[in-house]
């Protein structure tokens, strides 16, 4: 381990739990902040998108939902996050669960606007994740607060929770153009197993993979 993940791990104020009630809205701040351009291409501009984020957190239930998002909190302030589930619970939101809690975070419109943008959508993200699988849909540190090793603090407990839940990998989407991001997951074990792209739109992700061990 090195100095900085040493020095966030080791300081007893500093924990990874399920995120507050009151932090909801810095939840949704961070997962917008996730990828920007794929946030302001499904949700629309920052300020207009983050209350949405929130409800879709508050409400549960969903893909983005409270029960699965996991906070890195220092002296009590979260300022980093993950959002991980199986590849099973990834089939279960995406039938009825993610449509509804939309349904309760948006109006009519929006939802017609976001179903247009599925089949793009499908392109850019790994769309099949096994049972089996670990997909980490979003991990995120406040800016103020990266190169401290947070970011791999927050990733080492989604391994971890993987392993509890007996999954045989890990599996994440990376925006192609974020160097910065492809070589920490690569640091980290990661491999580029598969490539989402719409060339059109100079836009895409790679996917990567993380294989454990039984």
């Amino acid at each position: 381990m090195d100095k900085k993940k040493r020095s966030a791990s080791n300081n007893k104020k500093n924990m990874i739990k399920k995120i507050e009630e009151k932090d909801y809205l810095l939840a949704a701040e961070l997962i917008y902040d996730t990828s920007t351009s794929l946030s302001e291409f499904i949700f629309g501009k920052r300020e207009k998108s983050i209350p949405y984020i929130k409800k879709l957190v508050e409400i549960g239930n969903n893909s983005l939902g409270c029960e699965n998002v996991y906070g890195y909190y220092l002296n009590n302030e979260l300022v980093g996050l993950y959002i991980g589930y199986t590849g099973e619970k990834k089939k279960y939101y995406e039938g009825m669960p993610d449509f509804y809690a939309f349904l309760k975070a948006f109006n009519i419109l929006e939802i017609l606007i976001l179903v247009g943008k599925l089949p793009i959508l499908n392109r850019l993200l790994t769309s099949k994740i096994e049972k089996d699988e670990y997909y980490i849909s979003n991990l995120v540190v406040d800016s103020r607060f990266r190169g401290r090793g947070i970011g791999s603090i927050l990733l080492d407990h989604a391994i971890e929770n993987a392993k509890k839940k007996e999954c045989i990998s890990v599996i994440l989407d990376v925006d192609m153009n974020n160097k910065k991001a492809v070589s920490f997951y690569r640091r980290m074990g990661f491999k580029i197993v598969d490539k989402n792209e719409i060339k059109i739109m100079k836009e895409g992700t790679y996917k990567m993979e993380l294989g454990l061990r039984r």
